[in-house]
């Protein structure tokens, strides 16, 4: 996208701006012109390094999509970019890999299929997307899934999960959620 549609995107849709849980981290949600995907973008610093909590992207989702819910414009995805940077996501991923039998602990691979498909299911699980609907809390959007791209996948010496350098689990996804607008009812 060239720099006049973002400068323009930045004009048309205000920005939610919240401090993530490292000092000098910003969480913000966008929505660049003609898309149908809010993006979560993080700056600082070294954004690299900013753990957002749970807490910090339901009330970014929720202020941001709010005010998007009045302009009628349909949002079918949220993109929340690297997992890395929600550590209670990378936990549930580590968790739920590691009581999988369809994860191979010592390769480091999934024996059903593509990793990416392997974690797109774990993440996409029903307990899981409970959680996550959640972040959708009093909003005209319902999480259908979510979808990944580009697992990693490594030990305890890029992760610190706990476990022993021989035993390999995916950390780390570009993540998107898949949402659908539905109609609020309203009570008589």
């Amino acid at each position: 996208m060239n720099a006049m549609l973002w400068i323009l995107t930045l004009a048309l849709f205000p920005q939610s701006q919240i401090l993530a849980q490292q000092q000098e981290c910003e969480l913000i949600i966008e929505l660049p012109v003609n898309s149908q995907e809010a993006r979560v973008r993080l700056e600082g610093r070294d954004y690299r390094h900013c753990l957002v909590s749970e807490t910090a992207l339901r009330e970014g989702i929720k202020n941001q999509l709010n005010v998007w819910a009045n302009l009628d414009w349909t949002i079918r995805s949220v993109n929340l970019g690297r997992a890395i940077n929600y550590p209670w996501l990378v936990d549930y991923l580590i968790e739920a890999s590691l009581a999988s039998t369809d994860w191979d602990i010592q390769n480091g691979r999934s024996l059903s299929g593509s990793d990416n498909l392997f974690v797109s299911r774990i993440l996409s699980a029903p307990v899981f997307i409970r959680r996550l609907q959640a972040l959708f809390e009093g909003l005209p959007y319902k999480l259908i899934a979510v979808s990944v791209e580009k697992v990693l996948i490594g030990d305890s010496t890029v992760h610190h999960s706990g476990l022993s350098r021989g035993e390999k689990v995916p950390f780390d996804a570009q993540i998107r959620l898949i949402i659908k607008h539905q109609k609020i009812k309203i009570k008589p």
